[in-house]
């Protein structure tokens, strides 16, 4: 542009130069043109270095750790003691990007015990080891579309207990199918360290709509497996303030069939609110049980997670976790977990 003013002053003084000034005009807009394919140039190489710097391994990890003590001494209401409550999370990622490929694995674990007036011993009321990974092919030109195969391995690490304060009776109901027999405790083991184990398998294609900071929108179809392995393990089916509490074991089993998800995410308030979501659904063509009396929708399984995080300070955050779980072929009840946290961070790698 400013060769192009400088040859317009020099054509307006020198005019009785006409020739020579439209000469100079020329050769200048010629120059333009070729600075100006060079800067195009710079430009295309600046975009192809930045794609460049995005391609390659990113890691990530953070741990986390949240506590609530609440002491009463002669309250109108309240019964006098401690209530203490501890836990502490740990989320890693290990993540590959290239141009048409792109890797995902993740790391979550969480714990939480607390000790109340009642019971007075930790239990362990949250406990959650999940490990996940996924394979992305990025269609060439459509890279918001492809293939991807996905596994998933869920468990807990500590034993679990149905502890009370006083002693019950546990009505316990065998996964055989045989006679119910009765246990007399206040403290009774419903599972084994790692266990039950969960795991998921997963392959079709995704589509990735929306990649936008407040809203990164996937959809999944394809199939899917499932295999549990709960046997020798318990879950409390009632539990009734008085009374016996029924008992159920838990068994093995295996599903194959067709599968869906829709997972969101995003943040605002510059990254200071984030959240995320997802919604899975699988319904069975197959089950290693027999399950005559009920059909492929009876029997389908549905998953919902969700999550939001306000960051208060760059080192503590307040976080609400939702999961309900509907798993037919191992419990008739839907499964519900709330968790609000006041959780105090530290990240040792990535942002």
């Amino acid at each position: 542009m400013r060769t192009q003013l400088r040859s317009l002053a020099t054509l307006a003084i020198l005019a009785p130069l006409g020739v020579i000034a439209l000469t100079s005009t020329a050769a200048a807009q010629d120059e333009t043109v070729k600075k100006g394919d060079f800067v195009d140039d710079k430009v295309a190489a600046a975009q192809q270095e930045a794609e460049a710097d995005k391609s390659g391994w990113d890691a990530s990890l953070s741990v986390g750790a949240s506590f609530n003590l609440i002491d009463n001494r002669n309250v109108v209401g309240q019964t006098d003691g401690s209530t203490f409550t501890a836990g502490g999370t740990l989320v890693g990622g290990l993540d590959y990007t290239s141009e048409f490929h792109n890797i995902d694995l993740n790391l979550n674990f969480n714990e939480t015990f607390t000790q109340t007036t009642a019971i007075d011993e930790f239990v362990n009321t949250a406990d959650l080891l999940q490990l996940d990974g996924a394979y992305y092919f990025k269609i060439p030109n459509l890279d918001w579309l492809g293939p991807f195969a996905r596994a998933e391995l869920r468990t807990s690490v500590f034993p679990g207990y149905d502890a009370r304060a006083v002693d019950r009776n546990y009505n316990v109901t065998p996964n055989d199918g045989g006679e119910v027999t009765t246990e007399t405790t206040d403290r009774f083991r419903i599972r084994d360290p790692f266990a039950p184990i969960f795991l998921k398998q997963s392959i079709g294609a995704f589509a990735r709509p929306i990649t936008k900071d407040y809203l990164k929108l996937e959809v999944r179809l394809g199939g899917g497996a499932r295999q549990v392995f709960a046997d020798g393990q318990f879950a409390v089916t009632e539990a009734a303030a008085t009374g016996p509490i029924a008992i159920k074991e838990l068994s093995d089993f295996n599903q194959i069939g067709a599968e869906a998800a829709i997972m969101a995410s995003g943040a605002f308030q510059k990254k200071r609110i984030t959240y995320s979501a997802s919604l899975q659904a699988l319904t069975p063509f197959y089950n290693s049980v027999s399950t005559e009396e009920r059909g492929p929708l009876d029997l389908t399984e549905v998953e919902f997670d969700g999550k939001i995080s306000l960051k208060i300070v760059e080192w503590a955050s307040l976080d609400y976790q939702l999961r309900v779980l509907r798993q037919p072929l191992l419990i008739d009840d839907i499964q519900v977990q709330n968790n609000l946290l006041l959780t105090f961070g530290y990240t040792l790698l990535g942002e």
